[in-house]
């Protein structure tokens, strides 16, 4: 037995009698405590937060707006649109940077093509607003035009003609379009007017009086008005003409895309080549008038003692001096006549095209 005061000795450890091995568990930076951890545990939601949906929500309605008042009031369509996809992009690219942590990538992804619609969704009601208001534009020019243009036709060909009201009633390009056709027609108005103020300058209301005739001894007076005339008909052609080539290039500097404006346009250059034609033809015939007044002055001349100043009047004597002079005369009215026909269809078909373009 051992003593009682000595400690017994331990028994060597071995395989058999070593104490099983108890690992502690550490507990980590998340998880200071393992208790916590149990079988229900709660995941963060997938769902984007509020903010996100907010931000989102602002940005379709300003897209859907923005879509709306470029396509309704743009210069043109499709640079307005470009416009709008520049903004969206824009503003895609900042929603995803600034809070692409607050949703998952579909989320996001599914965020930048709903604004992309709130662009296209607003610019469709912008268009057909576009389209309601051009058509009004475009009834409203063409009703002013053609109801202008009746003067034009009531004048005739030797009276003055009265000036278009130059405020547009249309606006827009319409407009735009109303105020070039306007400030053409009435620099041709100023033209036609300048002309005719020529006429009087030179008295030549007086170029058959009889009395006048029978003191122009050696016609000298007689040819000088004959030849002021021919100068004035020259020169008012030159302008009528630099007048028509001005406006097509004026009404071709209008951008827009926009069919029946093109149509106008188009329509309107297309026919510069005609209008010169016309333009020709107009004042050819008036020197063709003047021509035949210089034939009957240059009959009277040459047989001064054929005819006498009566009342006014050139009597002959002769009655084939007589017929000679009627002759002449018939071809002033036919060139007379000529000239107002031109005049009447002219502006009758620019009157029927704006009307079309009015209903």
């Amino acid at each position: 037995m051992p003593k009682p005061n000595e400690d017994p000795k331990p028994e060597e450890l071995t395989s058999a009698n070593e104490p099983p091995h108890v690992q502690a568990q550490q507990p980590g930076p998340f998880q200071p405590f393992v208790a916590y951890k149990t079988v229900g545990e709660v995941r963060p939601s997938s769902f984007p937060l509020p903010v996100w949906w907010a931000v989102l929500g602002a940005i379709c309605l300003f897209e859907f707006i923005l879509g709306f008042f470029l396509l309704k009031n743009g210069t043109r369509v499709m640079p307005s649109f470009c416009i709008g996809l520049g903004i969206s992009a824009t503003l895609v690219a900042v929603f995803d940077i600034c809070l692409a942590k607050k949703g998952r990538l579909g989320w996001n992804i599914g965020a930048s093509f709903a604004i992309l619609v709130a662009l296209y969704v607003g610019s469709v009601p912008g268009y057909m607003a576009r389209k309601i208001k051009e058509n009004v534009e475009q009834g409203t020019m063409g009703r002013s035009i053609a109801k202008d243009l009746r003067g034009l036709v009531d004048a005739g060909p030797t009276g003055k003609l009265k000036r278009l009201d130059t405020s547009a009633k249309a606006s827009g390009k319409w407009g735009e379009i109303e105020l070039c056709v306007k400030k053409m027609t009435n620099e041709m108005i100023e033209v036609r007017n300048g002309y005719l103020e020529d006429l009087d300058a030179i008295k030549w209301d007086t170029i058959l009086d009889a009395n006048r005739l029978a003191g122009d001894k050696k016609f000298l007076q007689t040819h000088k008005m004959l030849k002021e005339a021919k100068d004035a008909v020259k020169s008012r052609k030159l302008q009528a003409i630099d007048v028509m080539k001005r406006a097509t290039v004026e009404v071709r500097q209008i951008e827009t895309d926009d069919k029946d404006k093109r149509e106008f346009i188009k329509g309107f250059t297309s026919g510069t080549d005609k209008s010169l034609l016309v333009i020709n033809k107009v004042w050819n015939l008036e020197l063709k008038t003047i021509e035949e007044f210089e034939a009957i002055i240059a009959l009277l001349e040459k047989n001064r003692d054929g005819w006498e100043p009566s009342e006014g009047q050139v009597a002959f004597y002769n009655d084939a001096y007589l017929n000679a002079y009627n002759a002449h005369m018939a071809k002033v009215e036919e060139y007379s006549k000529r000239q107002e026909e031109i005049q009447k269809e002219r502006v009758g078909k620019v009157r029927k095209g704006i009307a079309l373009l009015g209903n």
